[in-house]
């Protein structure tokens, strides 16, 4: 029978075998109940990827010219930000800054950000929910560490760059990096061979390649936890309650 765990936690639904790993490591050590992780996956990508394959569906592969930027207005990212944004204008790419809507405080930056493009028919803000002709038009996304690292790959079935800069006070060795999902970059360099290789067909194919590989051997129900989630629950009322 599940137990609540310690401090006042509950059940928690795991994404892939990555996560449950590391995840129970960490319950070992610091009490937590481990029968209490339950490999259901993430509801949360149910619709997103139903309706993003729908919208492809018969779509010919787009030109994957648009590059799209997630907000960094951190420092010490932000002139790195401003740097691959600006080399990607300068070699033909037209380029969509996604602003952090869940941070506010974050949009005076972001203005002062932007600022130096908005003559620029190439470059756009977004301030919504990425469409799906967004993200079907898109060739890869840049982010230092968010969930979208992570969703973008898993709907689209394309890279996402994680950007490294190397300062000294930044710690990379962390467990977030995924090599399937992810390409990490570390400055200007890596950044434009990466967006050469990405105009590659067969260097897409390698990368959707090992996206796929990870759904089929590391994710759990992918696109139908939901059913997952509403099985358990169902089961487990039926036994307990």
């Amino acid at each position: 029978m599940l137990f609540p765990l310690r401090g006042g936690g509950g059940i928690l639904s795991i994404s892939d075998n990555i996560r449950y790993k590391r995840t129970k490591e960490f319950y070992e050590q610091h009490g937590g109940v481990v029968d209490n992780l339950l490999k259901l996956g993430y509801p949360g990508l149910d619709k997103p990827i139903a309706r993003y394959n729908e919208f492809c569906k018969d779509k010919e592969e787009s030109n994957n010219n648009l590059i799209i930027f997630l907000s960094l207005p951190h420092s010490p990212f932000i002139e790195v930000l401003i740097e691959l944004i600006t080399e990607s204008l300068q070699n033909g790419y037209k380029v969509l800054y996604k602003t952090h809507g869940g941070h506010l405080e974050l949009l005076d930056k972001e203005r002062e950000i932007v600022k130096r493009w908005q003559d620029n028919e190439k470059f756009v803000v977004c301030y919504e929910t990425l469409s799906d002709e967004i993200l079907f038009e898109s060739l890869c996304v840049v982010e230092f560490r968010s969930s979208i690292l992570y969703t973008y790959p898993l709907i689209t079935k394309k890279p996402a760059l994680y950007l490294q800069p190397q300062f000294e006070s930044y710690n990379e060795e962390d467990n977030f990096y995924c090599s399937n999902l992810h390409i990490k970059i570390h400055n200007k360099e890596e950044f434009l061979d990466t967006l050469i290789k990405l105009q590659d067909e067969n260097f897409r194919v390698k990368r959707k390649d090992l996206i796929e590989e990870y759904i089929n051997s590391c994710a759990y129900n992918l696109g139908g936890a939901s059913y997952a989630v509403a099985d358990f629950v169902d089961i487990f009322l039926k036994k307990y309650i």
